[in-house]
């Protein structure tokens, strides 16, 4: 995942070094919302309110989790453009796309090309295009991504 946004621990927040690798790892780990919740207040109880790119780095665990559920092998930023890269033989289904590209959230910045591999470009519009917003969107939409995949198996 390559993405134009601050997502890390910083020193100001959590100083000791072996702390802060442990927390690496364990954020990585996360799979889920529920996850990245419960590491939330965990963080809270222990080192008081995380900065937004704490935040973020959690939000970013999360994307890449639910991306790789979804058969998603790249989510690439070039500038205020993202292309969400699918498994070539991923099991797509194509029903999912046409509402997708439709719904409200995503009309007019989302778009499906069926190449090999196939690919999304989703462009953020407005406020959309803060760095949050896109973590936000991007959780959205790997979430909707996922669920006809889950349903089949």
């Amino acid at each position: 995942m390559d993405l134009t946004i601050n997502a890390f621990i910083p020193a100001s927040y959590i100083p000791e070094e072996g702390q802060k690798l442990e927390l690496y790892k364990r954020i990585a780990g996360i799979e889920n919302q529920d996850e990245a919740d419960d590491m939330l207040d965990e963080l809270l109880d222990r080192f008081g309110e995380p900065p937004l790119s704490v935040r973020s780095l959690m939000d970013v665990s999360v994307v890449k989790a639910a991306a790789h559920r979804a058969w998603i092998t790249e989510i690439r930023q070039t500038g205020e453009e993202i292309r969400i890269t699918f498994f070539e033989r991923a099991k797509l289904d194509p029903a999912v796309f046409p509402a997708l590209m439709a719904a409200e959230q995503y009309r007019n910045c989302l778009f499906f090309h069926m190449g090999k591999p196939p690919y999304l470009v989703y462009k953020p519009k407005g406020a959309d295009r803060k760095p949050e917003t896109v973590l936000k969107k991007l959780k959205e939409l790997c979430g909707k991504l996922t669920e006809p995949v889950e349903k089949q198996e």
